[in-house]
């Protein structure tokens, strides 16, 4: 049966560590756990939503809190592999405010099993 675990990987290039704020499974379940807090300056391992025997696949999300000159900012990743669908990497800013941190998707597997995806959180205006 293939493999359709989503995979997530976060370089975090801030001068802030990034707190987990919460965690969510939505199919499948946490083979390898998100780290609770990801230094600046440095990159998290891999950590992988698998998914259970069935044709759904796995879809999962992460969020992270970077407290910058004393505003919160929360950072969302999500990843999903599902069986049928193409893959999917989303990553967002959930905060208001003036110059958040900006954050991309540096890669993903668009195809194919599992779901790999490289989340990169920068700021043009911090770092």
């Amino acid at each position: 049966m293939p493999d359709y675990s989503s995979w997530f990987r976060i370089h975090n290039r801030l001068n802030v560590p990034l707190i987990q704020k919460s965690e969510a499974v939505y199919s499948g379940y946490w083979e390898r756990w998100p780290p609770q807090r990801i230094e600046g300056h440095s990159t998290s391992g891999w950590f992988q939503i698998k998914d259970k025997f069935g044709s759904f696949g796995s879809d999962g999300e992460v969020q992270y809190d970077a407290n910058i000159d004393g505003q919160t900012y929360t950072i969302q990743f999500k990843a999903k592999c599902p069986s049928g669908d193409p893959n999917e990497a989303k990553i967002w800013n959930l905060s208001p405010g003036d110059n958040p941190p900006v954050v991309t998707v540096s890669s993903i597997s668009p195809h194919g099993h599992p779901t790999e995806a490289d989340f990169v959180v920068i700021s043009l205006h911090y770092n």
